[in-house]
């Protein structure tokens, strides 16, 4: 009866020790996949980052010229504010 016992002690204390190594070695694996997933967004920030410095700067290094020339019918500003107005609050 002892050796029984003491067996069954055996095999629960060992498949016990199995369950907490699977949990650990689990744990262990989620960990890593966070760990290069998180490494992988962070490559995908920078990456994504001197893209928009790329753009910026070229958007920088090539200014748009603007042609201005001066209407054929000058108005006054108080005339500006008018034909705004009448034109945002016309009656249907």
């Amino acid at each position: 009866k002892v050796d029984k016992a003491e067996q069954e002690a055996k095999a629960k204390a060992d498949a016990e020790a199995k369950a907490k190594a699977d949990a650990d070695a689990k744990a262990k694996a989620e960990a890593e996949a966070r760990a290069k997933k998180a490494a992988e967004e962070e490559a995908i920030r920078e990456q994504r980052a001197k893209e928009r410095e790329k753009l910026a700067a070229k958007h920088e290094a090539a200014p748009v010229e603007v042609t201005v020339t001066a209407a054929k019918v000058q108005t006054s500003q108080h005339d500006k504010l008018l034909e705004r107005l009448n034109r945002i609050h016309k009656r249907a």
